[in-house]
C-alpha cells in the first residue's frame, strides 16, 4: 500500500525539527518541501493530499523575501488541485498582513491599541495628534520583532524623520501604534490548536520586540549570525523569559477563540497586553507558532506533542478516506 506523506511547508533550518522528531517516532511519513529551494509547474495536477503550512513572516529577515509570496501561490494552487492544507491561504494573507488583523479585530469589537495604516512616510505627520505616545512603527509583514521602531515623545520622531532615520521595506504598508506600557512587566502569548487555547504563557522582556519562543532563540536572540541569521534576527541585546500562565482570564480566552474561529486560524499564537490601566489589549495574530519545547520539561506542557496530534488527526480524515 502507497501511504502518501503529510507535505510541510518549510523555510527554516531548525524550528521544526520537535516536530519532525515526533513524526519520525510515531511512524508519521512526511516530505520536508524546503520553500526556499522548491518549485512548481502550475499546469501540473500533481501534488499531496495533506500538507501543513508553517512558513514564518520572519523569512523575510532571513534573506528569504520572495517567500511568502510564493508560498501563498503555491498554497492556492494546491487548494485548487483539492488538497488539504492546515492554515491555508486565508490564513497566510492575515499573517502577513497587520492591517488585516487590525480590521479583524475590529470587526469583533475586540481590544487593540489605536492603530493608524501608512503607505506613505510623509503620511506620519497628519496623523501625530491622534496618538499617544510613546508611539511603535511597524512594518505591515515581519517578524521576531525586526523593523519595530519605538519613538517615547514627539521630538524623538520628528528628529528621525528629518534625519530620515525611518526605513520602510520597498512596497511595504506601516503601522503607527500606541505602544501599551506592560503593567507588570510582560505579555501574554496564547496558543491555540484546533480553534481552543492549548496554553498560556507570560513573556517578560526588557525592551525586546523579538519575542520569538523557540527555545534555540534564547542563545542567539542577540548575536544574529549573517551565516544563517540565526533563529531571529535582532539587534536587542535584553533578555527574555518564559513562563507558563496557568489561568488566563476567561474574558481573553473567549476573545481568542472568537480570533481564531473568525480568521480560520486552525492553530497559532496570539498576543496581548494588559497596560498600566488594567484593560487587556490584543496587538498580534500570529498563524505560525514556534511552541516552547522546553515546558514539558519545565512544566508538563507538551506544545508539540500536541500540536503533532492534531496534525496527524487531520492528516488520516484525508487519507483514511
Amino acid at each position: 500500500m502507497n501511504i502518501q506523506p503529510i507535505g510541510v511547508l518549510d523555510e527554516h533550518p531548525d524550528w521544526l525539527n520537535p516536530l519532525y522528531a515526533i513524526f519520525g517516532e510515531r511512524g508519521i511519513p512526511f516530505k520536508k518541501i524546503n520553500i526556499n529551494t522548491f518549485s512548481y509547474n502550475p499546469q501540473s495536477k500533481d501534488c499531496l493530499p495533506f500538507y501543513i503550512n508553517r512558513l514564518s513572516p520572519s523569512a523575510l529577515n532571513r534573506g528569504h523575501e520572495s517567500a511568502f509570496a510564493f508560498t501563498l501561490d503555491y498554497i492556492i494552487h494546491l487548494e485548487s488541485l483539492g488538497a488539504r492544507v492546515v492554515n491555508g491561504s486565508h490564513t497566510v494573507l492575515i499573517e502577513t498582513s497587520k492591517a488585516k488583523q487590525a480590521s479583524i479585530l475590529s470587526a469583533l469589537n475586540i481590544s487593540q491599541p489605536k492603530t493608524i495604516v501608512l503607505n506613505n512616510i510623509t503620511q506620519i505627520k497628519n496623523y501625530i495628534s491622534d496618538l499617544q505616545f510613546p508611539i511603535l512603527i511597524k512594518p505591515n509583514c515581519g517578524g521576531s520583532g525586526v523593523g519595530i521602531q519605538k519613538f517615547n515623545n514627539l521630538n524623538e520622531l520628528k528628529s528621525a524623520l528629518e534625519k530620515k532615520k525611518i526605513e520602510i521595506p520597498l512596497n511595504q504598508l506601516f503601522i503607527l501604534q500606541e505602544f501599551i506600557q506592560p503593567k507588570n512587566g510582560n505579555i501574554v502569548r496564547m496558543e491555540t490548536i484546533n480553534g481552543k487555547l492549548a496554553y498560556a504563557m507570560k513573556v517578560f522582556t526588557d525592551g525586546s520586540f523579538n519575542l520569538c519562543p523557540s527555545d534555540g532563540c534564547d542563545t542567539d536572540r542577540s548575536k544574529p549570525t549573517t551565516e544563517e541569521l540565526g533563529y531571529c534576527p535582532s539587534t536587542s541585546d535584553t533578555d527574555v523569559r518564559f513562563e507558563l500562565y496557568k489561568n488566563p482570564p476567561s474574558d481573553v480566552v473567549k476573545a481568542v477563540e472568537k480570533i481564531v474561529a473568525y480568521a480560520e486560524m486552525e492553530c497559532g499564537g496570539i498576543e496581548y497586553v494588559v497596560g498600566e490601566d488594567g484593560r487587556w489589549y490584543i496587538y498580534d495574530i500570529n498563524p505560525l507558532s514556534i511552541l516552547r519545547a522546553s515546558f514539558k520539561k519545565d512544566y508538563g506542557i507538551d506544545g508539540w506533542g500536541m500540536l503533532a496530534d492534531f496534525f496527524i488527526n487531520e492528516y488520516k480524515k484525508v487519507v483514511d478516506n
